[in-house]
């Protein structure tokens, strides 16, 4: 799978934002990344595939601009693209299509070797 694109890469670059709680795990060949949303009372799951060595739950903000896009309208791939403007945070981001839908800054993951990893992501 080719890696998503794009557009942005901070919380701060859209017109929402939301708490969000978590997990991402990483052994071996696969990453998985599982998302909590008190606010909207969602849960979500996703994996992606390639060398990883990480572990740990996290808090975090999710910044989107329309919630029903990144909620109903299907699978979603993902990335980890790396550390964000937080110190310590692991920003991932969620396209749609191949369009930013939003965008995650985690804080509390023990990354590793995860970065640039994609994978698709379905919520519950």
């Amino acid at each position: 799978m080719a890696p998503a694109q794009t557009d942005s890469n901070a919380v701060e670059d859209w017109s929402q934002s939301t708490a969000v709680r978590g997990t991402l795990t990483g052994i071996i060949a696969a990453t998985n990344l599982e998302l909590q949303v008190p606010e909207f009372n969602a849960t979500g799951s996703g994996t992606a595939f390639g060398p990883a060595l990480s572990g740990g739950a996290f808090q975090g903000t999710l910044g989107y601009d329309d919630w029903r896009t990144v909620r109903f309208s299907g699978p979603l791939d993902f990335e980890i693209v790396g550390g964000g403007v937080v110190p310590g945070a692991t920003v991932v981001n969620f396209s749609l299509r191949g369009q930013s839908v939003a965008t995650l800054t985690a804080v509390g993951v023990i990354l590793g070797a995860n970065l640039g990893l994609v994978g698709t992501f379905t919520w519950n």
